[in-house]
């Protein structure tokens, strides 16, 4: 939900998709109650020990699988597990922009004492 947002540029006709929200047309991307998800996306994983992978396809050049993939960053995802497999660790902020910077420093003084305590 922190991709989308109050974005409405996955509707087709917003005025057309306030009348019938319910119809799965009026949406670009795969709607969670309206749509099959797997007619859409296909979805693979491999976990071995605690290494996962994932990989999602796009299943007959969907239009609707692959607005979901790139509007919800899906390639990030498969990037970031595949890194985490190889035991590859990219730093990624942790927290809203929107936060004030004493709010974060706090926030991040708080989880390294509790991580502090955790391994004692």
């Amino acid at each position: 939900m922190k991709v989308k947002g109050q974005d409405i540029t996955f509707l087709n006709d917003p005025a057309v998709a306030n009348e019938a929200p319910e119809d799965s047309v009026n949406y670009k991307f795969i709607h969670p109650n309206l749509d099959e998800y797997f007619d859409h996306l296909g979805y693979d994983s491999i976990i071995k020990n605690n290494k996962k992978l994932i990989k999602y396809t796009v299943v007959n050049s969907s239009p609707k699988g692959k607005y979901t993939y790139d509007y919800f960053k899906l390639r990030e995802l498969e990037i970031d597990t595949l890194n985490a497999a190889q035991g590859i660790e990219i730093e990624q902020q942790k927290f809203s922009d929107a936060l004030p910077l004493e709010t974060i420093s706090e926030i991040e003084l708080l989880l390294n004492d509790l991580k502090t305590i955790k391994r004692t």
